[in-house]
C-alpha cells in the first residue's frame, strides 16, 4: 500500500454475537436441516425458482464429483431449509479441503520463484515491540511470506524480529519469501539503487525475493509531469541490473495502471513478475487482471478487506456477511478466499494474533461459482486507497 491514514486493525466478525474471528458461534441451521432421498434433491417451501434451478444443478453436479473421487465420503446430503442459504449450504458440505499452510498454496512466477498466495502486509506496523510480536505470531501460524517498504520505516525491526525468531522456529532465510519496494521519493537509477541498498541492510539480508517500485509517479512531482515516465523507467532499468547482480530474484511494480503497464511492456527487457495493487469485491481490476494473465505476470493484490477503518463498508457489505455465515466463516476469510481461488495474491496486514491466525486459515472450504460470482457482482470501481490513474 502506499502512505494513507492513520487507521486501526478492524476485521469483523461474521456473526453478531461472535467475540472474535476465531470463534463464531455454533451453526444453528444444522439442528433444523434435513435427511433426502439421493434421487432428488430437497426442495424448501418458499425458495424462488431460481434458486430451486441451482439447487438441481449444485446437488447433480455434487454428487458425480463424491462418485468419482475418493477424496470425499458422504452418506447423505443435508440441506439448509433457509432459501437463501441452500446452494451454500449444499455445496459448503461438498466443497471441503484439506487446511495447508501458507507456503502450501504458492504460486509460480515467471522468474521460477514460488511465492505464497498469502502473505503478511505490514503497512503501519511500527515499534520494535508490536513488529516482533507480529513477526512471532505469522511465524507461529505459517505464514512464510512478508510485505514491507521502503517507506514504511520498518524494515530494521522486521530484520531484527527475523534473525531472533527463525532459529526459534526452525527457519532459515530461503523459507521466507520477503518483498520491499522502492519509495515514491527514491525513483530515479541511483537512488534506486541506494534505496533497494538500504533496505537490504536493514533487512539484514543478501537478497530480495521481490522488489516493486512502489507508486508510478515520484514524491512531490505533479502527476502530469512527463519526469515521471522517465523516473520509473530509469527506476526499472536498475533494478534488472540488481537482479542480474543477485540482489533481487524477482521485479515487479505496485500501483501501476494499465497504460503504465502497457509502458513498461515496451522497453523492458525483463518482464515484471508481479503486480501489486488495490483489489476487491468493492474494486475489481478486471482489465489488470487479464492483461496480468495474458503476459504471464502475477496479480497480487492489497486492501483486500477493504479499509482498515471502523466504517469498513466492505466487511460490512450484507451479501459479504450473508456469505460468510453460510460457511461459516467470517467475512475477512470469505474476502481473501474470494481472491486466493483465483489464483490472486493477498497481503492482508494485521497485528492482532487472532485476525492473524484467521487470515490464512481459508484452505478448508472453496466458494461456490455462484458465490465467486456474486462477490464480484459487488464491482463499484471504489478506490479505498489511493488512485493511480492521474499518473502520467
Amino acid at each position: 500500500m502506499i502512505f494513507g491514514r492513520k487507521t486501526r486493525d478492524t476485521q469483523r466478525t461474521a456473526f453478531p454475537k461472535a467475540t472474535s474471528q476465531q470463534d463464531p458461534p455454533k451453526d444453528t441451521t444444522a439442528a433444523t436441516s434435513k435427511t433426502t432421498d439421493k434421487s432428488k434433491p430437497l426442495s424448501s417451501k418458499g425458495a424462488s425458482d431460481a434458486y430451486k434451478k441451482a439447487v438441481e444443478e449444485s446437488y447433480t453436479t455434487g454428487l458425480r464429483d463424491v462418485r468419482t473421487t475418493t477424496l470425499f465420503r458422504v452418506t447423505n446430503f443435508e440441506l439448509f431449509v433457509k432459501p437463501n442459504v441452500i446452494v451454500m449450504g449444499l455445496e459448503r458440505k461438498l466443497h471441503v479441503g484439506t487446511k495447508l499452510g501458507a507456503m502450501g498454496e504458492h504460486i509460480t512466477l515467471n522468474t521460477g520463484a514460488k511465492m505464497p498466495l498469502i502473505g503478511l502486509g505490514t503497512f503501519q506496523t511500527k515499534g520494535e515491540d508490536i513488529v516482533h510480536k507480529t513477526i512471532e505470531s505469522i511465524l507461529k501460524n505459517g505464514y512464510r511470506s512478508i510485505d514491507t517498504a521502503g517507506g514504511y520505516k520498518n524494515e530494521a525491526d522486521i530484520g531484527n524480529s527475523l534473525k531472533e525468531l527463525l532459529p526459534k522456529y526452525d527457519l532459515t532465510r530461503k523459507d521466507l519469501f520477503i518483498t520491499s519496494k522502492l519509495p515514491p521519493k527514491d525513483q530515479g537509477y541511483d537512488n534506486c539503487r541506494t534505496s533497494c541498498m538500504t533496505s537490504l541492510e536493514n533487512l539484514q539480508m543478501e537478497y530480495l525475493d521481490l522488489y516493486l517500485i512502489h507508486w508510478p509517479g515520484t514524491q512531490k512531482m505533479k502527476h502530469d509531469d512527463v519526469r515521471n515516465v522517465q523516473n520509473r523507467k530509469e527506476s526499472w532499468m536498475q533494478m534488472e541490473t540488481l537482479l542480474k547482480e543477485g540482489k533481487l530474484k524477482s521485479i515487479g511494480v505496485s500501483n501501476y495502471t494499465l497504460n503504465h503497464m502497457e509502458e513498461l511492456l515496451s522497453f523492458c527487457t525483463i518482464k515484471p513478475a508481479v503486480l501489486q495493487i488495490e483489489h476487491h469485491p468493492h474494486l475489481v481490476q478486471k482489465e489488470l487482471v487479464e492483461f496480468c494473465r495474458d503476459n504471464d505476470i502475477h496479480f497480487q493484490a492489497y486492501s483486500s478487506l477493504g479499509t482498515m477503518m471502523e466504517d469498513n463498508k466492505l466487511l460490512n457489505d450484507p451479501l459479504v456477511v450473508e456469505i460468510a455465515n453460510c460457511y461459516t466463516k467470517t467475512p475477512a476469510q470469505i474476502l481473501l478466499k474470494w481472491a486466493v481461488q483465483q489464483h490472486i495474491g493477498v497481503i492482508p496486514k494485521s497485528t492482532n494474533p487472532v485476525h492473524i491466525a484467521a487470515n490464512i486459515d481459508i484452505f478448508d472450504f472453496e466458494l461456490s461459482s455462484l458465490d465467486l460470482q456474486r462477490l464480484t457482482e459487488l464491482d463499484k470501481q471504489h478506490h479505498y486507497c489511493w488512485n493511480p490513474i492521474t499518473i502520467v
